[in-house]
């Protein structure tokens, strides 16, 4: 833990990136307290409907399982598209952000919704979110440090190993591709067997 902390501190890029994860995230917890009266019994309304569906086996498999895959290798290709043009660095932070704050209010909403019975149900549940925003904490530090080596190497020319650094990059695309894919099939497939072991 001392020196994965040591790590951060050494690096100024992954240390703002963990800052930004982090409030995004305390603002996700937040955020519910801030919603008015009609707006939290929509919430609970949704996750009330949503847990339903899973518990009367309701749910279309090859559907669920698309839309996941598909929404986490499109969000991962974006963040490392986007690493390579340079100017996608904002773009880029802003994405992570948002996934944190979505991940964190999730939690909380699940919470609010079936107070202490919902722990561990909301914990299961965000379990692939997590795993995803990870890959996307990572995608988000390589994008954005291999954006900062192309800027020096165009504008300040400093020198650089291109082929390593290219090798690297296309390699951590693939690696989220597959870890999109395990991560859509345990939310699609798992994830509902360990719900439908609560009482909520």
């Amino acid at each position: 833990m001392k020196k994965i902390l040591e790590t951060i501190k050494s690096r100024k890029l992954l240390s703002t990136i963990t800052i930004l994860t982090l409030i995004a995230a305390i603002f996700g917890i937040l955020f519910i307290s801030l919603l008015s009266k009609e707006n939290k019994e929509l919430i609970i309304n949704s996750i009330t409907n949503f847990f339903s569906v899973i518990k009367n086996n309701q749910v279309n498999y090859p559907t669920t399982l698309f839309k996941s895959i598909t929404n986490n290798l499109l969000l991962n290709l974006i963040i490392w598209l986007l690493g390579i043009s340079i100017i996608g660095l904002p773009i880029v932070l802003i994405i992570l952000s948002f996934d944190s704050f979505i991940t964190s209010f999730t939690f909380t909403s699940i919470l609010y919704t079936y107070k202490l019975k919902g722990i561990l149900p909301a914990i299961i549940y965000i379990f692939p979110h997590l795993i995803n925003l990870l890959t996307i904490f990572i995608l988000t530090y390589y994008s954005a440090s291999f954006s900062l080596t192309l800027f020096n190497f165009l504008f300040r020319k400093k020198e650089c190993n291109r082929k390593i650094i290219i090798t690297r990059y296309l390699k951590l695309l693939l690696l989220s591709i597959i870890i999109s894919i395990i991560s859509g099939l345990i939310e699609t497939y798992l994830i509902p067997i360990f719900i439908k072991m609560f009482k909520l």
